[in-house]
């Protein structure tokens, strides 16, 4: 019979067991795992879900106990920075050419393509001289913790911040970085057409996903988020290339960014992402989702004033953090400004850090 492939084994049941308050269904999940043998291994709580927005069924479901969902539901808002976050950059599979190790020898910058990391056959592992100009410190999802950055490889980003969309042309880079890419010129021509992408084009050489926003000096990242995890955030700037060229981090795909003015601007949002009540937010309704670059959608993030005592607080707290660590205290203090200025009460911020605790 037609689409019998579909159906289920008869062993298999499907089951509503989210349903919204006053009696509208949104949908079901399926069950499909059958109840523990030993049930008071495990500790139960109840909780309800109802969709994050009231106006649109098919939104996020929004998980937590009866006090947590009112608490959360007055803090949701969408942040002024919504519209500034960007991902990292993308080499569209050829981060075996791309991803670098440097070092110096005789004076000379010296760089080998990271050929293992592209899980392609084609790229073969060569060790060159190369200008500093467009080499750059990288930043990967695994140099990222909560509030600190430390990059470990370099990348070699052959477009210019004024106009990085497109990559510089292939002959107005300077001669070593040439006949670097040159070395890989079969490999990256080959590389799929993508959107606005296009290597078998002139622009052959040229990355995916180099902005504005990849440049600036000052700047937030935040990891990609696995499924029930949290927001793992760091204020980043400049750092050293071994020949002592400081240059701004390249974060990569892995990451999302949010450009800032200011140092302090960057401090500020990092100690807001990594705040509990951040967390609590993003844990109760980002499960299993791609939602990394899209939590300041629902966490409203207040655009940074410097005449603001509690901006320029939580900015304090987040440079601290970033240089050194937090003590109990100080940690408690982020959560409660940054709940309080998301409209929180003292009471209700302490009740974010309870029932994160219990997550």
């Amino acid at each position: 019979a037609a689409r019998t492939h579909r159906q289920r084994p008869a062993r298999r049941s499907r089951r509503a067991i989210l349903c919204c308050r006053k009696h509208r269904r949104y949908g079901s999940v399926t069950h499909i795992q059958r109840p523990p043998a030993n049930p008071a291994r495990f500790k139960v709580r109840k909780l309800l879900a109802e969709p994050i927005s009231a106006t649109q069924s098919q939104s996020p479901w929004i998980v937590g106990t009866k006090a947590t969902l009112a608490l959360l539901r007055d803090a949701l808002g969408r942040s002024p920075y919504a519209d500034l976050v960007r991902e990292g950059l993308n080499t569209r599979g050829a981060n075996g050419v791309y991803f670098l190790d440097a070092k110096v020898l005789a004076g000379r910058l010296m760089v080998t393509n990271l050929a293992r990391e592209g899980r392609n056959d084609q790229v073969h592992e060569a060790t060159l001289p190369i200008e500093s100009t467009h080499v750059y410190p990288l930043l990967r999802g695994e140099d990222v913790t909560r509030f600190k950055a430390t990059p470990k490889e370099y990348v070699v980003v052959p477009h210019s911040a004024s106009s990085p969309a497109a990559p510089i042309a292939f002959t107005k880079l300077p001669k070593l970085t040439r006949e670097f890419l040159a070395e890989f010129r079969p490999v990256l021509s080959n590389r799929k057409k993508f959107r606005n992408f296009d290597p078998s084009s002139s622009d052959w050489h040229g990355l995916y996903s180099v902005l504005l926003a990849t440049f600036s000096p000052f700047k937030v990242v935040w990891r990609e988020m696995a499924s029930g995890s949290g927001v793992i955030a760091a204020a980043v700037g400049a750092s050293g290339l071994p020949d002592g060229t400081n240059k701004v981090l390249m974060p990569d795909h892995k990451l999302a960014i949010i450009p800032c003015e200011t140092e302090t601007e960057a401090d500020y949002i990092a100690a807001f992402l990594n705040s509990q009540v951040t967390n609590l937010i993003v844990r109760s309704y980002a499960v299993a989702t791609g939602i990394s670059t899209h939590i300041l959608d629902r966490v409203a993030v207040p655009r940074f004033s410097p005449k603001n005592k509690l901006h320029r607080d939580l900015a304090s707290l987040g440079k601290k953090a970033r240089l050194s660590d937090l003590a109990k205290d100080e940690e408690i203090a982020v959560s409660f400004i940054a709940a309080e200025l998301l409209g929180l009460t003292q009471k209700e911020a302490s009740t974010v850090v309870r029932e994160l605790a219990k997550l």
